[in-house]
């Protein structure tokens, strides 16, 4: 498992501040963002404003459709470079606010044999 390949690939696919947390020899941990362009910002808050009923409502689904829209294209990625790499990856997201045109996301990456879970290393490492 090369890091620096993955990270490579990471920002190829548009992905910003890659970088790595230093956790393991035998797992990797990395955190990196995803930056929403105009055209996912525009049909977010169109599909908020058709489904709402109320502000309230319109705010998370607003939020709901971004992050949804994140984890597919994120999972998406993370897919391709596991079949590539025959590695395994888990990842997860912090929840977005209104304020913000970005997910943070961490992945574990780690050989197909370790069995590691994401939040456990997320608390050891109290991100």
């Amino acid at each position: 498992m090369k890091l620096e390949n993955i990270i490579n690939t990471l920002e190829e696919n548009g992905l910003n501040e890659v970088q790595e947390i230093q956790y393991r020899d035998d797992v990797k941990v990395i955190r990196f963002f995803y930056d929403f362009d105009i055209d996912e910002l525009k049909a977010a808050k169109s599909y908020s404003e058709d489904e709402s009923q109320g502000d309230e409502e319109k705010e998370e689904l607003y939020l709901t459709y971004l992050n949804d829209l994140a984890v597919d294209n994120i999972g998406e990625i993370l897919e391709e470079i596991m079949e590539e790499e025959d590695i395994s990856i888990q990842f997860i997201t912090y929840g977005i606010n209104d304020e913000e045109d970005y997910a943070e996301f961490i992945a574990l990456i780690q050989a197909k044999e370790n069995d590691f879970d994401i939040e456990k290393v997320v608390e050891d490492l109290d991100l």
